[in-house]
């Protein structure tokens, strides 16, 4: 596969690590999870609200539900899932693959407006929605392709008499499920179980090449896109992703997820990875309510933290965290935004282990790059090497050829975890899936060891006089700064009509001046890259993963 000796095989070979990974054409994410259940049949796999299941259990009520839907529906349909992370959320995915079916998560809070472009988009056929996030679906529903919906609420997993109380509270005390009805046909958690429960499961036919989910990505710079994910990009990554967790045993770990299992990056690190070694995944519905974060600490053994620089800062400032038993903590992952020095090193005082940064897109199924998780073989500020069958390239923007080590350019990708491409966008195809490559549109640059560093993407450079300028370059600076918080960079017109830089920022101190930082500025940045317009805002606007939506910024 590589027509060269790469940078980071001195790694592998030292951490004796494979260079590829194999995936047999006859295997899927069907057979793969036949496997799995077989094997860890009798472990937890889910925790939330102190309720586990174990492998056995979801092993039942998955072939149940995927008895229901290929009743109803016929292999390849795509199949909805609208929920926050409940125990129902994993299941649903279990079950709608086990069905023959295409999953497509959704964040539950996008609106009517985009909840009904995507189930248009992707022609989705049923949905699961959590009873709390059903009014919106409500009032579009009948605007799409859907035939049925699947509702849920909280207490549905619980015995009778917790379920009734939960329930009750939630609707009733707390008031947090709005009024809903339906105008086209729909069922409950419960009744679908108990349907599907008649009929002995037959797993469908499926080959690797099949669609296994249309995962949309986030929007913030422009129209969601739906990425046509396979099986086999799904199996390539578990085992690629593998390999680098070699300081895991099967059977014994307990993964924290408090990111949404919709979006990509969850979805493998929190859902598959964990699935791949019969450990259990504690699941956060909530991650905006501490308290519910140190009570799962204190509820589970915790070995495996994947989470993002908000959630870490968040943890890390409570006296009650800081107090909890932290021993089992194998290692921290970050991804979605670079994680601040400062918070890398206060975990490690806290917990004696090293939070990690990996690199990913949804068009790459989404691990490209990860640092080594044994707390030695990782390099700080970098999101790691390649993964095993992974290669790398980097373009030049202008020329468009290959640049050398230590330079700067957009990255492209070739691999088994690479995404068929886009559903319904050919022109989008074209540009971005090139001969095999995804065209990543992140500017990286690499050192002689193979470990990236991510500089920003094409998108987001800014054009200032004819110069080519890294955001990223002006907000690391200013983000050093004692006295910021945060900073974002974009190019504004000024008022004699040029092309300048505006810096927002987040003040660390409240003392601090649009002067010291433009004199601070003038230190260490050219007069092009330098900020001529700087604005003091409270807080950015950003999504779940804490990434900075730009297009807000004005």
């Amino acid at each position: 596969m590589f027509a060269k000796e790469e940078p980071w095989f001195k790694i592998y070979d030292k951490l004796n690590i494979p260079k590829e990974i194999n995936i047999d054409d006859n295997e899927n994410l069907l057979t793969f999870l036949k496997t799995q259940f077989e094997k860890f049949r009798d472990l937890p796999m889910y925790e939330n609200m102190n309720k586990i299941f174990t492998y056995g259990e979801v092993d039942k009520i998955s072939k149940s539900i995927a008895n229901f839907l290929m009743e109803k529906f016929d292999k390849g349909d795509a199949i909805a899932i609208h929920m926050p992370n409940i125990i129902q959320m994993p299941i649903a995915i279990i079950s709608i693959l086990r069905a023959g079916m295409k999953v497509v998560p959704l964040n539950p809070l996008y609106t009517p407006t985009e909840l009904e472009y995507m189930l248009k988009d992707a022609d989705v056929k049923c949905i699961f929605t959590l009873e709390n996030f059903a009014f919106n679906l409500a009032s579009i529903c009948k605007n799409t392709s859907l035939k049925t919906i699947i509702v849920t609420s909280i207490g549905d997993v619980f015995g009778a008499t917790k379920r009734c109380l939960i329930n009750f509270i939630l609707r009733h005390v707390k008031k947090i499920v709005p009024d809903y009805k339906f105008d086209i046909e729909n069922f409950d958690w419960r009744t679908v179980i108990k349907k599907g429960n008649d009929k002995k499961y037959d797993q469908p036919s499926i080959v690797n090449e099949d669609t296994a989910f249309i995962q949309y990505t986030s929007g913030t710079t422009c129209k969601a896109k739906g990425v046509l994910i396979s099986h086999k990009n799904i199996l390539a990554n578990i085992k690629q992703i593998a390999v680098y967790c070699y300081t895991l045993e099967e059977g014994k770990e307990c993964f924290f997820t408090p990111l949404p299992l919709y979006h990509s990056y969850a979805l493998m690190l929190s859902f598959w990875t964990p699935l791949s070694i019969g450990a259990m995944s504690a699941l956060i519905t909530n991650p905006k309510k501490v308290q519910t974060m140190i009570d799962c600490f204190r509820f589970n053994k915790i070995s495996v933290v994947i989470a993002i620089k908000p959630l870490f800062k968040m943890l890390l400032q409570n006296e009650k965290f800081l107090k909890l038993d932290l021993s089992h903590i194998k290692f921290g992952l970050s991804g979605g935004t670079a994680l601040d020095h400062d918070i890398e090193e206060t975990w490690f005082k806290v917990t004696k282990k090293h939070v990690v940064a990996g690199f990913g897109l949804t068009e790459a199924s989404p691990c490209v790059a990860c640092n080594f998780v044994d707390n030695e073989n990782f390099k700080d500020g970098t999101v790691g090497v390649p993964l095993p069958s992974t290669e790398i390239k980097i373009v030049d923007l202008q020329t468009g050829k290959e640049v050398g080590i230590g330079e700067e350019g957009n990255m492209w990708v070739r691999g088994p975890q690479v995404a068929k491409g886009y559903l319904n966008n050919p022109i989008e195809n074209e540009k971005n899936f090139v001969n095999g490559w995804l065209v990543s549109g992140d500017i990286v640059k690499m050192d002689e060891d193979g470990f990236l560093t991510i500089v920003g993407r094409v998108k987001e450079m800014l054009n200032i006089s004819g110069f080519n300028v890294s955001p990223y370059e002006i907000e690391s600076l200013y983000n050093a700064h004692p006295d910021v918080a945060e900073s974002i960079a974009i190019k504004v017109v000024d008022e004699r009509g040029h092309d300048t830089v505006k810096l927002f920022v987040v003040k660390k101190n409240p003392n601090v001046t649009e002067h010291d930082l433009f004199v601070y500025g003038t230190k260490f940045l050219t007069n092009y890259k330098r900020p001529h317009i700087i604005e003091f805002v409270e807080k950015f606007p950003k999504s779940q993963l804490g990434k900075v939506l730009r297009y807000q910024l004005k």
